[in-house]
């Protein structure tokens, strides 16, 4: 307890520990809250595998079905990942991520395209997007993911 100039003042969350720092938590099992991912995904059908994919995976999923959604669920929740197709009907996910990373301050999600489309075909927009790098639909998965922000924090940039 913190003592004031002019008494005790009570307890606030900042003195109280996060459960998984507690000495014993690993041997408790007690784990840190999941990875948060946005998807913004227009197809239905994708959309939800890719929500099946990563809540197996462990991830907490927040579905957006355009750049619109995907926008104001960012901006209510900010989250730590974002995916983002880069054919959203009439809208393109170059521009929706341009959008993201300008939307917000630090720290940023990590923001990463997606499309079922050759990384080949879209090589120069990939580049030049402020997303961390592209994964193609097919073979996305928890380890990609992963992989993809591995890169990021070694300072590279994978397209």
């Amino acid at each position: 307890m913190a003592i004031s100039g002019k008494g005790v003042r009570p307890p606030t969350l900042d003195d109280i520990p996060s459960v998984t720092t507690l000495p014993g938590a690993r041997l408790a099992g007690l784990r840190p809250p999941p990875v948060h991912i946005l998807v913004i995904e227009d197809h239905d059908d994708t959309r939800d595998v890719l929500d099946m994919l990563l809540r197996t995976e462990g991830y907490e999923v927040t579905l957006a079905v355009d750049g619109q959604d995907g926008l104001e669920k960012y901006r209510r929740r900010p989250p730590d990942i974002v995916l983002v197709d880069i054919v959203l009907g009439s809208e393109s996910g170059f521009d929706l991520a341009r959008k993201l990373t300008a939307a917000t301050g630090p720290p940023r999600a990590a923001v990463i395209l997606i499309s079922t489309y050759s990384e080949e075909d879209f090589m120069d927009l990939i580049v030049a997007s402020p997303a961390i790098g592209f994964l193609p639909k097919g073979k996305l998965s928890a380890r990609a993911i992963e992989d993809l922000l591995g890169e990021r924090e070694e300072g590279g940039k994978r397209s």
